[in-house]
């Protein structure tokens, strides 16, 4: 029953990232943590850009989960922030410069 149930929910997230990408012109990123990432998202999505949450550990390197983007920590503080939240998260970009200009994103 817990396996017809995962299977399920990889096919309903398979359609969702097929509506998104349709409705929006770019290809979704998957953000998950890491068990979310061996339940749903390993060997399924590898299609995909994945954006891992793992603050406890490193991902080791861009390789064991193929990652793109990687949130290590949750609870920074950074100088000059003047937000409602006390805490921001902080990210790292597995690729170059150009890699990440790809992405249209300006820094």
């Amino acid at each position: 029953m817990i396996f017809d149930r995962h299977i399920h929910s990889g096919e309903e997230l398979r359609a969702m990232l097929l509506e998104l990408e349709s409705q929006y012109g770019v290809q979704p990123i998957i953000y998950a943590t890491k068990v979310t990432y061996h339940l749903y998202i390993a060997d399924e999505f590898s299609d995909y850009p994945l954006w891992i949450r793992e603050v406890w550990f490193s991902p080791d390197e861009c390789g064991k989960y193929n990652w793109t983007f990687w949130q290590y920590t949750n609870r920074e503080k950074l100088e000059g922030y003047s937000g409602d939240e006390e805490f921001i998260d902080m990210n790292v970009f597995c690729g170059t410069r150009e890699e990440f200009y790809e992405y249209n994103w300006t820094p």
